[in-house]
Parts: structure tokens; C-alpha cells; sequence
């Protein structure tokens, strides 16, 4: 009802909330002038002032930021309706100040111990009712003011006429400030009209003129009706018409309290407040009762909820038996796993039957002897209804409804109540044979696995050892076979001609490409296996990346392919093999020259990270790697599918044999890669000291074959005769690293 001003932080009312304070207005208006004008002659206040009960309901509908807009037009109706009633301006006021102290008071109250929720509970009541009486009791203190400053009235007796009149009033207006509630009163519509009309009726029978009997009891019959059976606004509008019809009866002097106060000779104030706190008693007894319904029927919605969700959940239970039975034993609770278990349908089990039905016999009897009682089913549950245990496991026979046993592990306890009465006996059994099943097979499958996992590393072990056999042999000749073609060539080329001289080069070559595979071969064998290691020695990264580019340059000229070489001034020392090292580099540098377009680039960089790390990235213009291929690039004999579609010769075998020798030197290997536009490998390498590890030993090719090669090779040295490196460069000098032409080294980075 309220929104933020334009031009300040003050909250002023919206259209809502103006139409609000108008009915605030006209309503105190109209009522404040009828309360004044049905007042008995020669009494200074009205007998009942329902613009009280108006004015505070407003003031609660507009929340704390906005009940100061509802007791400013509280004040000013006031005013207003007591001018018009032909009070003095001086009491005007003064009565006026009551009603708005008695809004501000009574509201604010409300809306801090209460809020708008609807009056469920009865420290909600409570609050609505201590609110309303420190309210109305500011409201009668400042009329008693009023009235003994202003005229000759006692000022006790209008203090208690105008509290009860306005504690009455806005205990039955105040329901209509709160929230509904949300629960749908049993009563229909008909059922209401019914009620109210009945209460209207006997309220103008029993204030009706000549009718001075003492008989308003009668109301109360119906006004429990109608708190058990409707809401709290119903109930509420219900007291406000039969306080109507009292309050106007009896200032028209009708009814037993006017003649009771006639007889006694009381001020006729005292009518008033009499009536007004008769009212108010019967209000304050229906709205006890209402919330008490609405606790007791939110406390059965809840109970029941609550029983569902149990029920939902032992029949969620298909494998377990869970019976209840009462302390004779007769089954209650008979769930979902108890009827599989046992195939007796439920109906046919709960309330007819004990567990004895389905317990083998000879168990019940032999459990009886055991624990000195005669009854089978107190052989079951005897040790808990003694409290010897707060639950007894132990394993059953069961008989099904065919006729089958089935061995169980049940366990037995004892039901309580609230206060702690025992109500019964709760039985959870399991079929253990089931289990006991399951749990063999479970065993099976394991140890299953376990001989089928041996296998597997039987069988990966044999291809290891064949792999590493096989490759040997193989190595050792194809060796001889390289070195015999070269002897060919270089001894027999004017008897080969100019058509044997290629036919013994392409032998050569598809000797080295075999050779390379068989080399890649017992790598990486030796690197599963773990056989591999690697010396452990500090060298300058920066030297074997200079070997690596001097090996492949000539290949990228050819390919018209620029190699760019990016070295940092700083010293690039790390720990490791610098042979395997650079073979890592020469491996990464070969792919990036196989795939490039011509006219493309190469750029290897090696750069120091940070203190303890430096990093050598190679960088290539070429095809690129897909992106469904980057995640198996660096597996053994995995091909990217566009270099598979270039028949571009390989085995997949580079990348995981380069990812494995980086893993030993303790660095790590990343790509990223974009198709078509090329590929990017970074190598991160630690500089710290590691442990000294072993050097790795040469593989045995002491043959007759390769001696005879050799000898004849250091022959051809000798006598000057063989200029060219041959395939045997390495094999010559095998702990010395390969020496190559040193490139220059590229400008800028």
C-alpha cells in the first residue's frame, strides 16, 4: 500500500493505499457518529466505538512504515465524528488523541509479537489479546483525562466503559487485518448463512423489548458451533452482528442488561461496559476454540502425512519383511517385503493372524524351552517385553504360503507410545539365504576378475617379452643389411650401373624406416616395463636443441619450410639424458616438418618459466591435430584421422614414446592445436637436482656379421676412402652425443 516518493526516501501511499484511508475516514465518520448518537442520554462516552476496531485494522494492514498515514486520518476522522456528535472541541481533541494513541499502541504491538499470519496458535491469540488490552487501556486512560478535566463525569467509570468498549472492538475487527487461512473451513456456505441468521435471530429475541430474563446464554451453543466448524473471520463476523444488535438494544434501554442496570441503579456507563465485556469474554472463548481446532486439525494433517510417509517407506521395502504386531501378537502392519517373502496376501494376515502362522513350529517350541515359557509367539519377543534386550536378533525358519522355507535374520523390539507404554512389537527380517547367495557369487565374480586381471598381465607381460625379442632379432640384422648396402654402393657402384644404384638406396631407406620402427619398438617397450633409464647428468638445453634443429634443417629446406631456433641469454641447465633429450626434440620437430604447406613455419623456443622450471615450446603453420583426435594424441599407435586420410607415413608410436621419456625427466607435455592452422607442444622441464640414477646399458650387437661391417668400414677410414656419414654413424662412437652443423641462431623470439 505504500511506494517510495520521487523527490525523497519518505513512503507515501499508492492508489491502493489512498482508497485504504478513505474507507479509514468515511468509516470512523460513520461509526464514530452512530456510536456517539446511540450513547444513552447523560452518559459522557459511547456504549461501543467499533471505529476503534476499523482504525487499528488499518493500521495493521499498512505494516509499521505505514501506520503513521493511518493515525494521522484516525485523528482527523475522530475529530471530525466527535464535532459532529456535538462534543466540546476540548474533549474532541482529547478523545480523538485516545483513538490514535490506542491505533499506534495496538498495531504496532501486533505487528511485532504477531505479524499478519492468521491467529493459528495460541501464543499468536495471546499476543492479539495483550496487544489489544494494553491499547484499549491507553485509549481509556486518556478519555478518563478527558472526561475529568472537562466535565463532572467519574473518571473510573468512563476509563472502564471506554476500555472494555474498545478492547471488544478491535478484538472483533482484528481478524479481518490478518491472513487468511489457508486450510478450507468444513462448513459450506449454507451451513453459515444457517448459523449467522440463527445468531442474529436469538440475539433480537433475548434483547427484544419487555425481555429482562437472564438467558444470553443461549448464544453460546452457537457460537462454539461455529468456532469448531468455520473460520476465525466468520466467527468474527458472526460476534460483530450480534454486538451490533445488543449494543443498539440496549442503548435503546431493550433487554436484560439495561433492566438489570435499571434495577441495581448503576451508572448507565455500566451497561455499556458490561455488555461490551460479555462480547469480549465470548470472543476471546471462540477464538480459543478456533485455534485449538486448527492446532488439533494441523496436528492430525501432519500425523497423517507423517503415516503415509511410513507406510511409502516400509513398502519401499520389497525385500524386507517388516511386521508390527499389538502385545497379543496379532499382526497390525504387514508390508510389501513380508508379502514377498512369505506370499501371504495382506488382508488375509492383518487382524486375523500372529507370526506363529508362517514360524516354523519345531523352532517356536525349542525357543519356548529355552526361555522357559509356553506360548510360541512369547518365545519370539520374550526377551524384549521383559526389557532383558531393547532388541533380539536371531535367525528363523519360515514356511512360505507354498510351503517353502526360508532361513531369515530377524530382529524383535518393543513399540512404545509417547509416554512410554508399550503398544506393541516390531519384527525386520531379511532373507539370508538370498544374501548369503549373492554374497557367494559376488565372491566368485571377484575372484573371477582377479585370475582374468592376471591373465591379462600374463598375457601383456608375454607381449612385452615378444615385442622386446622379436625387435632385438630383428635389429641386429636389419643393422648388417644398412651396413652391407652402404658397403655396395660405396664398393660395387660402377658394377651396380645407373639402374642397380637406386634399387640399393630404396633398400637403404626402407632398411632406416624399419630399423627407426624397431628402435621405437624396444623404446617403448622398455619404457612400459620400466627396464629403461636414463642418465642423470646437467647439460644445456639449449646445445641439444641446436643438435636437434641442425639435423632437421636440411629437411625443411628441402621442404621449403623455415626453422626458426629462440634461445634465451640466461643458461638453460637441467638434469637428465641429453640424448634422449634430443631425441624428444627431434622427434616433435620431424612431425612439425612432415605436415606444414610450403612456405611455412617452424619456431622452437626454449624459455626459462620461473627459477625452478624453463620450457621449450615447438610452434608449426601446419594441418593442424582434430579436436576429437587431442585428447589420444599421446597414445601408442594412435594416428590423427586427417594424417591417416594424407597416407603420411608413421606408427603413432612418437608421441607416446616422447610424452614417456618427458615423464622420466619429471616435466610434463601439452598440445593445442587448431585444424588448418597448426599445432603448438609445449615441454615443461624441471631444473632441480634429482636423485642419481643408473646409466642405462648398451644393447648387445657384438655379431660376426657386424664386426665384418665394421672392420671393413674402419678399413675404408683408414685409407681415406669413405668421405660420407654412414648408417653407422653412432654405432662408431656410442657414448659420445651425435655432432651436427650448429645452425644460427634465430634473432627476436
Amino acid at each position: 500500500m505504500l511506494r517510495p516518493s520521487a523527490h525523497s526516501r519518505r513512503l507515501v501511499p499508492t492508489r491502493r493505499g489512498l482508497v485504504a484511508l478513505a474507507v479509514l475516514a468515511v468509516g470512523v465518520i460513520v461509526l464514530g457518529d452512530l456510536a456517539i448518537r446511540l450513547a444513552p442520554a447523560g452518559t459522557h462516552v459511547a456504549a461501543w466505538w467499533p471505529a476503534a476496531g476499523l482504525a487499528v485494522a488499518v493500521g495493521v494492514r499498512f505494516g509499521r512504515r505505514g501506520l503513521p498515514w493511518a493515525a494521522v486520518v484516525t485523528y482527523g476522522a475522530s475529530v471530525v465524528a466527535n464535532q459532529l456528535g456535538g462534543r466540546p472541541l476540548d474533549t474532541t481533541l482529547l478523545f480523538s488523541l485516545a483513538n490514535t494513541l490506542e491505533v499506534l499502541v495496538t498495531a504496532s504491538l501486533v505487528l511485532r509479537w504477531v505479524g499478519r499470519r492468521p491467529m493459528l496458535t495460541v501464543r499468536d491469540l495471546s499476543g492479539v489479546v495483550a496487544a489489544t488490552l494494553l491499547g484499549a487501556g491507553a485509549a481509556g486512560a486518556v478519555a478518563a483525562v478527558a472526561v475529568g478535566m472537562h466535565t463532572d463525569g467519574s473518571w473510573w467509570v468512563t476509563a472502564r466503559a471506554v476500555s472494555t468498549s474498545h478492547f471488544s472492538a478491535v478484538l472483533l475487527f482484528l481478524p479481518f487485518a490478518l491472513e487468511r487461512e489457508r486450510r478450507r473451513p468444513r462448513a459450506r456456505r449454507l451451513e453459515v448463512v444457517l448459523t449467522g441468521s440463527g445468531l442474529a435471530l436469538l440475539t433480537v429475541a433475548l434483547f427484544a423489548p419487555h425481555q429482562s430474563l437472564p438467558v444470553v446464554f443461549m448464544l453460546f451453543p452457537l457460537l462454539v458451533v461455529t468456532a469448531f466448524r468455520q473460520t476465525l473471520r466468520t466467527c468474527a463476523l458472526q460476534l460483530v452482528v450480534v454486538n451490533t444488535v445488543a449494543t443498539v438494544a440496549t442503548s435503546l434501554g431493550w433487554g436484560p442488561i439495561h433492566a438489570a442496570v435499571s434495577v441495581s441503579g448503576i451508572p448507565l456507563e455500566t451497561a455499556g461496559a458490561v455488555l461490551q465485556a460479555l462480547i469480549a469474554s465470548s470472543a476471546a472463548t471462540v477464538y480459543v476454540l478456533r485455534v485449538s481446532v486448527e492446532t488439533r486439525l494441523q496436528a492430525l494433517a501432519d500425523a497423517d502425512r507423517a503415516r503415509r510417509h511410513l507406510g511409502a517407506v516400509i513398502d519401499a521395502a520389497p525385500s524386507t519383511a517388516i511386521i508390527q504386531t499389538d502385545l497379543d501378537g496379532v499382526i497390525r502392519v504387514f508390508n510389501a517385503g513380508a508379502v514377498n517373502l512369505l506370499g501371504y496376501p495382506a488382508e488375509d494376515v492383518v487382524g486375523k493372524h500372529t507370526p506363529e502362522l508362517f514360524v516354523a513350529r519345531e523352532e517356536l517350541r525349542q525357543r519356548a524351552e529355552d526361555v522357559g515359557v509356553t506360548r510360541g509367539f512369547e518365545a519370539m519377543v520374550h526377551t524384549v517385553r521383559t526389557g532383558l534386550l531393547e532388541s533380539d536378533r536371531r535367525d528363523w525358519t519360515y514356511v512360505t504360503a507354498a510351503g517353502v522355507r526360508r532361513r531369515v535374520s530377524q530382529v524383535v523390539s518393543r513399540v512404545d507410545d509417547a509416554d512410554g507404554t508399550p503398544m506393541g512389537f516390531l519384527a525386520i527380517a531379511e532373507d539370508v539365504e538370498t544374501q548369503r547367495r549373492v554374497e557367494q557369487l559376488l565372491v566368485q565374480s571377484l575372484e573371477q576378475e582377479r585370475a582374468l586381471a592376471e591373465r591379462l598381465r600374463a598375457a601383456d607381460a608375454l607381449k612385452s617379452d615378444f615385442v622386446t625379442s622379436v625387435s632385438h632379432e630383428l635389429r641386429t640384422p636389419m643393422t648388417s643389411v644398412l651396413g652391407y648396402s652402404e658397403l655396395l654402393v660405396d664398393d660395387f657402384g660402377d658394377v651396380l650401373g645407373p639402374g642397380g644404384r637406386p634399387i640399393v638406396e630404396r633398400i637403404q631407406a626402407n632398411g632406416r624406416r624399419l630399423l627407426a620402427l624397431v628402435d621405437d619398438l624396444l623404446t617403448l617397450s622398455r619404457l612400459e616395463s620400466g627396464s629403461l633409464t636414463l642418465k642423470h647428468e646437467p647439460f644445456e638445453v639449449a646445445w641439444v636443441a641446436r643438435s636437434a634443429v641442425a639435423v632437421l634443417q636440411p629437411l625443411a629446406r628441402a621442404s621449403d619450410i623455415g626453422l626458426a631456433l629462440h634461445l634465451p641469454e640466461e643458461s638453460t641447465t637441467v638434469q637428465g639424458d641429453p640424448q634422449e633429450m634430443e631425441r624428444v626434440l627431434i622427434n616433435l620437430l620431424s612431425n612439425a616438418v612432415k605436415f606444414p604447406p610450403a612456405h611455412g613455419r617452424i619456431d622452437l623456443t626454449v624459455r626459462r618459466r620461473d627459477l625452478w622450471s624453463l620450457e621449450v615450446e615447438v610452434r608449426d603453420t601446419g594441418v593442424g591435430i582434430p579436436a576429437a583426435d587431442l585428447d589420444k594424441v599421446f597414445t601408442r599407435f594412435h594416428r590423427a584421422s586427417n594424417v591417416v586420410e594424407s597416407q603420411a607415413q608413421g606408427t603413432g608410436l612418437g608421441l607416446a614414446i616422447v610424452k614417456a621419456i618427458v615423464a622420466k625427466h619429471g616435466g610434463t607435455l601439452s598440445v593445442e592445436s587448431e585444424l588448418s592452422r597448426g599445432s603448438t607442444f609445449v615441454l615443461a622441464l624441471p631444473t632441480t637436482v634429482a636423485p642419481e640414477l643408473p646409466a642405462d646399458a648398451p644393447a648387445p650387437m657384438d655379431t660376426s656379421e657386424m664386426r665384418d661391417v665394421v672392420r671393413r668400414v674402419a678399413q675404408q677410414m683408414a685409407s681415406g676412402t669413405r668421405a660420407r656419414p654412414s648408417a653407422l654413424t653412432g654405432l662408431e662412437q656410442p657414448d659420445q652425443p651425435q655432432q651436427h652443423e650448429q645452425p644460427q641462431q634465430a634473432t627476436g623470439s
